[in-house]
């Protein structure tokens, strides 16, 4: 993973700063990644809703 690095104006990195920048891009990246997993979530249940009328559409016409 990289590093983020922000420098001050004076050029030298006051680690407090860093670790803020820091903590920011995990939260940043966690709140993407959970955001990717729910709409990766919302698509299946999508495609197995569909798939399941499809089926049920299906054996409706073949009874009939």
């Amino acid at each position: 993973m990289d590093e983020l690095m922000v420098t001050t104006v004076g050029g030298s990195p006051q680690s407090g700063d860093v670790l803020k920048v820091k903590k920011q891009a995990l939260k940043g990246l966690k709140r993407a990644y959970v955001m990717a997993v729910r709409e990766r979530k919302m698509a299946m249940v999508k495609t197995l809703l569909l798939n399941s009328l499809l089926s049920m559409n299906w054996t409706r016409a073949k009874q009939v």
